[in-house]
């Protein structure tokens, strides 16, 4: 430490000192603060496997969105509201699935990125996936979910669902991929 007279200490020793010493509480007090929590962090159950992904879904944007699996890799194509029809494709870690995508709508085409996280349905018995998707190199910016509708087998075709194929529908909720179902308590 440098003393000035009268017992004084020196204006930048002071400085350090106090830099160090906030340094150092950063350190004991925050070390939890250090991470952001991302899609699918925290406490929950454990991941499923990348095969249970597998399947067709419904949501509100999404008719049809078939999506299959090899292995950690994902991919599939949607058919949504508007005559859009899209691709994507990515990898899958534990109940997060990361990729890219492009979309078409008569001659235009745009592309992103996002991601799903599978998990339980706010309806019974159900699984949905749930993300959020962005334009060029941002994976957020918009979201969607659609549910899993493990009554159709992954060879359905699009056609089967928008002409009738299916009989589980609800008009009364608004939600044609819901059917006759309970829904969880909040």
């Amino acid at each position: 430490m440098t003393s000035l007279a009268g017992g004084r200490t020196a204006p930048q020793t002071k400085c350090v000192t106090r830099t160090f010493a906030l340094l150092l509480a950063s350190l004991l007090v925050l070390p939890g603060c250090a991470k952001e929590s991302g899609p699918g962090e925290g406490p929950k159950a454990p991941a499923p496997p990348p095969a249970a992904w597998e399947g067709i879904y419904q949501g509100p944007y999404h008719i049809y969105l078939r999506l299959v699996t090899e292995g950690s890799h994902a991919s599939g194509t949607w058919q949504a509201m508007g005559e859009r029809s899209g691709e994507f494709s990515g990898e899958i870690s534990g109940d997060v699935l990361n990729f890219e995508w492009s979309e078409r709508f008569r001659e235009d085409t745009w592309s992103g990125r996002g991601y799903f996280v599978y998990g339980p349905s706010r309806i019974r018995g159900k699984n949905e996936i749930r993300g959020q998707w962005g334009i060029g190199i941002r994976n957020t910016g918009g979201s969607w979910w659609a549910i899993k509708r493990s009554d159709l087998a992954l060879s359905t075709q699009v056609n089967e669902l928008m002409d009738g194929g299916s009989e589980e529908t609800n008009s009364d909720k608004g939600c044609p991929t819901c059917g006759e179902v309970e829904l969880l308590d909040d």
